[in-house]
């Protein structure tokens, strides 16, 4: 479950997430004689991940108001970026094509411009991938599933209040943005949460690894070391 970074979104083909303040409407299938056969994702059918997608963010929107042991800069993390969907300037989609926006295959996570407006983006076929490995697909999710569908969203709020103006940057700035947000993430929200004991995906302890042995000094070309694979196979 690795996030990703800023990236441009053309022509995004996707399912809107609908939560509260969002008036934004789910595209309905149109009534037929005969329904085709469900479209399933490891085995989840297409449905089934939406309404887990929904209910990940609504539950991360919750623990940002009601749960102490959620980091403070998580809570105004995710303040902003309900106020950007309530404003219309930014809209959380999920792909069901997701090589055709320049994300990994295992990164369930990117952000960056579609039509002028700030978009999120989680994989489909990766979140069915992460919810059938953590937990299950359906409520009660997990403590390690909310903790890192929470992580995520907070990684992307990061991007995107710092959006390159560059549309094709290069490796090593791809590499300064990255290290910025891990970097963030990880002091700001990773190691409280590990300090209460939370669990979380191996990614973060790793980065936290990298980040420690590098004595919290930037650059840190351990860190980097981690993401270099898959930042180095974006087109």
């Amino acid at each position: 479950m690795r996030a990703s970074s800023f990236i441009a979104l053309p022509g995004i083909a996707a399912v809107v997430i609908v939560t509260a303040g969002s008036s934004v409407m789910l595209h309905r299938r149109p009534r037929a004689t005969i329904m085709p056969a469900p479209i399933l994702y490891s085995g989840i059918p297409a449905d089934m991940i939406n309404a887990a997608a929904n209910e990940l963010l609504a539950d991360a929107k919750r623990r940002a108001g009601e749960d102490d042991a959620v980091p403070p800069f998580a809570r105004e993390r995710i303040a902003w970026l309900t106020a950007k969907q309530r404003a219309h300037t930014l809209s959380i989609t999920l792909l069901t094509h997701p090589d055709e926006a320049n994300l990994s295959s295992d990164a369930l996570m990117a952000s960056g411009d579609a039509d002028g407006r700030s978009v999120i983006v989680i994989s489909r076929p990766r979140l069915a991938t992460f919810l059938e490995e953590t937990g299950g697909a359906s409520p009660p999710f997990s403590r390690r599933q909310r903790n890192d569908f929470l992580l995520g969203l907070v990684h992307e709020t990061v991007h995107l209040e710092r959006r390159s103006a560059d549309p094709h940057p290069t490796l090593d700035s791809r590499l300064d943005e990255e290290e910025r947000a891990w970097r963030t993430v990880d002091a700001r929200v990773v190691r409280p949460l590990l300090a209460r004991h939370e669990p979380m995906d191996v990614q973060f302890l790793d980065a936290d690894r990298a980040l420690r042995s590098c004595g919290d000094m930037t650059p840190c070309q351990a860190l980097r070391t981690l993401l270099t694979p898959s930042e180095s196979g974006r087109r």
